[in-house]
């Protein structure tokens, strides 16, 4: 959000949290930045559409979207439930899809769309396999959105990052 905040977009962040929410856009704001905050969980993939409406009325245009929500629990996939899987799935990958197909028509040509995949989209993990399912997915989404919105110059790409050091908590996150 800074980056894109630096180089002149007006950003809206997206959170279930509202007080992660709000901190998020108090500290962009407060270093200068335009920023909005929206409460909303993605696991409500129905209201998708009408969230996105409210987000291309807050700018005034829709140049870029960042589908940067992902969940994942670890078990031995022998123990996985239905509702570990629907919650992974839900949220990693059938949220990020309805947000690209309700955000490309309000896109403008030339736009990006940035998926945040994983590394495990292509690797075992036998204790995280909806995890690995549902960035499987994305990698897939963002190959098959790419083709077709080839035409109206619209990128979609998927960043597929490994473990790294969340910087808020001190935690390592896969």
């Amino acid at each position: 959000a800074e980056e894109l905040a630096g180089g002149g977009h007006a950003v809206v962040l997206l959170d279930r949290n509202r007080e992660h929410l709000q901190t998020a856009v108090d500290r962009l704001n407060t270093s200068g930045f335009e920023a909005y905050g929206l409460p909303f969980d993605l696991a409500e993939t129905e209201q998708i559409p009408e969230t996105v409406a409210k987000i291309a009325n807050m700018t005034g245009n829709f140049h870029v979207l960042v589908n940067n929500a992902g969940v994942n629990f670890v078990k031995p996939m022998q123990q996985v439930t239905i509702s570990d899987w629907d919650f992974v799935m839900n949220i990693n990958l059938k949220a990020a899809f309805f947000m690209i197909q309700a955000a490309a028509p309000l896109m403008t040509d030339g736009g990006s769309i940035i998926n945040i995949a994983s590394i495990a989209a292509n690797s075992p993990r036998p204790l995280s396999v909806a995890y690995a399912a549902s960035k499987a997915g994305v990698v897939s989404i963002t190959k098959t959105a790419s083709i077709v919105l080839a035409p109206r110059r619209i990128r979609v790409n998927a960043v597929c990052p490994g473990a790294m050091e969340n910087v808020c908590g001190g935690v390592t996150v896969h």
